[in-house]
């Protein structure tokens, strides 16, 4: 499975929780980017069972 794959459907409702935690659109936005590179950065450890 490739990270595209595994993760954009699930962008949407990263967005969506951090823009309702922290109150902010730009704050939101930079959550789900380091989010989204920490996840990049450790996919090749991820099996889809862990």
């Amino acid at each position: 499975m490739s990270f595209e794959a595994a993760m954009l459907p699930h962008l949407d409702a990263a967005h969506n929780l951090a823009r309702w935690l922290l109150r902010n659109e730009q704050d939101a936005q930079d959550v789900v980017q380091e989010a989204y590179l920490r996840a990049f950065r450790s996919f090749s450890g991820f099996h889809g069972t862990n």
